[in-house]
């Protein structure tokens, strides 16, 4: 889903040394114009900046097919970000992927689908998150769910 345009130009905060993306990058229209002018206008020389994203495709969560296709339609891949951030012309850009264990009440899990508590739900009617959450119980084989979480961690560095 379409966010901000990026526009970090005029007046704002100041420069900053760091600079945390949390969980924000796939809601930015022109992630390059972001990136760019973050570079530019708010981080001193030699700052550093670290997003903290989740994976495209490679997904544990206990979703539905068409929650899975949206997902991905809206999440940035790693290299796209990675390639990204060099054009923006930052350096020293690693990349790396953590997983969690996680277990979650079948229950509370399909309640916080229904509350759209990540954007992907957002492109569903409360009728479909209904039906989904009924499919999720209803192919669960155990209570809580166990699942792996994985987060991105990118970090760059401004020159």
């Amino acid at each position: 889903g379409g966010g901000g345009s990026g526009d970090l130009g005029g007046s704002g905060p100041g420069r900053f040394d760091r600079v945390l993306c949390k969980e924000v990058m796939h809601h930015l229209e022109d992630r390059s114009r972001f990136l760019h002018a973050l570079r530019r206008n708010r981080l001193r020389p030699h700052a550093r900046l670290l997003i903290v994203t989740r994976p495209q495709v490679e997904i544990d969560y206990p979703l539905w097919p068409a929650a899975t296709a949206v997902w991905a339609a809206a999440q940035p891949a790693e290299a796209v970000l990675v390639e990204e951030l060099k054009l923006a012309g930052f350096t020293d850009v690693h990349a790396c992927t953590r997983a969690f264990a996680c277990s979650v009440p079948v229950d509370q899990w399909c309640g916080l689908i229904e509350s759209r508590f990540w954007s992907t739900f957002s492109n569903f009617t409360d009728e479909e998150l209904r039906a989904a959450t009924k499919e999720i119980r209803a192919r669960s084989s155990s209570d809580p769910l166990v699942f792996e979480d994985r987060i991105v961690l990118i970090s760059a560095r401004s020159e």
